[in-house]
């Protein structure tokens, strides 16, 4: 199982993001995708501001619907060690990135992202 960030799937639905065509090859890979669900919150806001409700709504229901997704709660553990590393470190990452380096580090999964701070981060750690 693959941890997806916000980055590869709303370049699933926007097609006119430069890695629209590698988000689709990445989701129809035959994966299994954990999202947690910080994740979808970013990614519905952001579709919904730039392309509408409709193209939201479209996406969750994709999602929600895909059986080889599962979408999770991001335990308090967690959650607790992001904001540790969160508030100690200077960099580039926001809260959610963290969460999510936090998140594949502690159970050994690898995280895709197009984020590129984000893939720096993955990378030094």
């Amino acid at each position: 199982m693959k941890i997806l960030d916000s980055s590869v799937i709303i370049s699933i639905f926007r097609q006119q993001e430069k890695n629209h065509k590698k988000a689709l090859q990445i989701f129809i890979s035959n994966e299994k995708f954990l999202i947690p669900e910080c994740v979808i919150a970013e990614v519905l806001t952001v579709l919904k501001m730039r392309e509408g409700l409709k193209t939201a709504n479209k996406c969750y229901d994709f999602i929600s619907n895909t059986k080889d997704v599962e979408i999770t709660p991001i335990e308090n553990i967690i959650f607790n060690k992001a904001l540790a590393y969160f508030s100690q470190n200077k960099n580039n990452l926001s809260f959610v990135d963290t969460i999510l380096l936090v998140l594949s580090k502690e159970n050994q999964m690898e995280l895709i992202s197009f984020d590129k701070d984000l893939q720096k981060a993955v990378k030094k750690h």
